[in-house]
């Protein structure tokens, strides 16, 4: 556009000082010529590297797909090498071209780069597309290089169809989710981007806006449910529990955003949104004078592993001038394998202020008695299944009671989950566990009805 205004002014001025030399026009002609060689020069929609087209010539042509309703097929390699190869830049450089000379070899595709080991192939008929997946496994089979030594892993993902890709700028994404969660899905081998798979991405994006959406439009909220102490017969504390209300008025139940919340890093934003709102209650109310001692309010794995989790915690009691002694911190027992140094880090931190833990969930996943021992802790809270085993289980009950046994020569305190029958609580009554949580008492409920709840109950 600056080079057709610059012909046309120049021309302009030639033409004004002798009007005889008729230029205007013809300039015109260049600038429009210029405007053309640019917008469709061919080389903007090449890779200099391989002579593919490139992703700007993917969305062209799927937007071209889409427009004429053609379904296409696309299979997605990505290729390397073992982390304890060593190759030189010639090696490097010689296994490539044999790679970009092989793809090209392919028949009935057209192959687009979409980055320096990634390439997509689309092909207008399935069965030309399995075909080539054939290919490609049996090739990637062998070793490659001048050498005919060195082996290359090879993934492939194939999205058989487009038809329920609701947008050509969609296509990317679905492989680059892929890519990301092929553990899920599948293991070694191929993994096929079927209906099923497709859905779900569009689910959970469609999740990952309302969390967004939610944080945004203050729609978080916080549940409390209200934890039964064994000795006072009343209730002396209450687990915070994450909620999130949708557009239409709705609650969304934590089991349909969490996993989402972890995998896609909403979990840190939304972690401390929750600890805010507990402390803003805790200050708002005084809980003290309801007969509760502290509430719980859970850590993610995530959040456990984040390096400042203490100082952002911290800061939050400071600024909502919260006592520490009324804040419990549940992590569970993946929380402590992962990253454990940080973990450790983080609780040593919270402690020297007055913050306790609680394990959650024990009995579940890499369940070890070892682990009490080796956190700092105070309270250790059985999972449903671990206490519905005592009842339910013969072997449950005496492993039940060797980790009582265990955890009451420690000095923690123990509580219980899941209780929803009255010959459960007597029992557990019975042996001694401190702390009953539980249907049998209460629901979780939002912080108006926890209120009216304690007060009627503890009175």
């Amino acid at each position: 556009m600056q080079v057709w205004v610059a012909l046309m002014f120049i021309s302009a001025v030639i033409q004004f000082i002798d009007k005889k030399i008729l230029i205007v026009s013809f300039a015109s002609v260049i600038g429009v010529l210029i405007l053309f060689i640019m917008l469709e020069n061919p080389m903007a929609n090449i890779d200099r590297d391989t002579g593919f087209f490139n992703l700007n010539a993917l969305f062209e042509y799927m937007k071209e797909a889409y427009g004429q309703g053609n379904d296409v097929s696309i299979v997605c390699i990505r290729y390397g090498s073992n982390e304890n190869d060593f190759f030189t830049r010639e090696m490097e450089k010689s296994i490539f071209y044999e790679v970009v000379s092989f793809i090209n070899k392919l028949p009935d595709n057209y192959v687009f780069r979409s980055s320096a080991n990634e390439y997509l192939l689309v092909f207008e008929n399935t069965d030309c597309a399995e075909k080539t997946i054939g290919i490609l496994e049996r090739r990637f089979d062998k070793p490659w290089g001048g050498d005919n030594m060195t082996m290359l892993f090879g993934e492939i993902y194939y999205l058989r169809s487009t038809e329920l890709v609701r947008r050509p700028s969609d296509i990317l994404g679905l492989f680059q989710y892929a890519k990301r969660n092929r553990a899920e899905f599948t293991g070694r081998g191929v993994m096929l981007i079927n209906n099923e798979v497709i859905e779900h991405i569009y689910d959970e994006n469609s999740v990952e806006n309302e969390i967004i959406e939610a944080l945004r439009d203050n729609r978080v909220e916080v549940f409390y449910q209200p934890i039964y102490n064994t000795k006072t017969h009343k209730f002396t504390s209450a687990e915070a529990l994450v909620r999130i209300r949708s557009r239409e008025g709705n609650i969304i139940p934590p089991g349909r955003f969490i996993a989402v919340a972890e995998k896609r890093g909403l979990i840190l934003r939304l972690g401390e949104r929750v600890f805010e709102i507990v402390c803003r209650f805790i200050v708002q109310h005084d809980i003290h004078a309801m007969g509760i001692e502290y509430i719980e309010c859970n850590l993610s794995v995530v959040q456990c592993a984040y390096d400042h989790l203490a100082q952002d915690f911290i800061a939050i009691m400071e600024k909502y001038h919260v006592d520490a002694n009324d804040i419990v911190l549940e992590i569970t027992e993946s929380a402590s394998i992962t990253e454990k140094k940080i973990l450790l880090d983080n609780m040593n931190a919270l402690r020297k202020v007055g913050v306790r833990f609680a394990l959650d969930d024990f009995g579940t996943g890499q369940s070890n008695l070892s682990y009490i021992v080796d956190m700092p802790i105070d309270i250790v809270k059985f999972d449903r299944g671990m206490t519905n085993a005592y009842f339910d289980n013969g072997k449950g009950k005496p492993v039940m009671d060797a980790a009582m046994g265990m955890i009451q020569k420690l000095e923690l305190e123990i509580v219980s989950e899941g209780i929803e029958e009255k010959e459960q609580l007597a029992k557990l009554d019975e042996l001694g566990i401190d702390y009953i949580q539980g249907y049998y008492f209460s629901k979780p409920r939002n912080a108006a009805e926890f209120i009216s709840f304690i007060e009627s109950n503890n009175a």
